[in-house]
């Protein structure tokens, strides 16, 4: 522990190496005039630990009060709502085949199902909701189930090429 001023010393974290500056407020500022805007009545004594990057961080904290910071967030909630969704629900994370080009057309495979999916959903919840009684289950089970085999044999092509 390093003494920088009367009422300030620096700590250093042994293992991380992490520097912290300690204020202790109270005891040496038993005769000052602004002690009562540093310490409340209740209390005779009180420390503030400030870390090192303590002006970067309240910077940021400024920026994020900005319109164009505010903007970017909206724009980085979208993107990451469909990656989620990417993650989750279509197995983004983990890659089947090695190899840049396979992984690569992995995720181009991954992403045109779920536009597919998105795509369905969109047009069936239309029908449904226009035109309920004129929709046969049967038409919808067949036009999943060609979707199905076109799938079904672009997977096969995929597996062929990269054997």
């Amino acid at each position: 522990m390093e003494r920088l001023a009367p009422n300030c010393s620096k700590l250093t974290e042994d293992k991380s190496g992490k520097i912290t500056y300690r204020f202790e407020f109270g005891r040496q500022c038993q005769d000052c005039a602004h002690k009562a805007g540093c310490v409340p009545s209740a209390q005779a004594h009180r420390t503030i630990l400030v870390g090192a990057h303590h002006e970067a961080l309240q910077q940021r904290r400024r920026d994020q009060q900005r319109e164009e910071f505010q903007l970017q967030m909206h724009q980085r909630n979208a993107i990451e709502g469909t990656i989620s969704e990417l993650v989750r629900g279509h197995g983004l994370r983990r890659a089947r085949y090695k190899g840049f080009a396979k992984v690569d057309l992995q995720n181009q495979l991954i992403a045109a199902a779920c536009n597919i999916k998105r795509w369905f959903r969109k047009l069936l919840g239309t029908i449904f909701a226009t035109q309920r009684p004129k929709v046969a289950l049967s038409d919808l089970l067949s036009g999943v189930f060609w979707l199905t085999l076109v799938f079904r044999s672009i997977r096969g092509a995929f597996r062929q090429s990269f054997a």
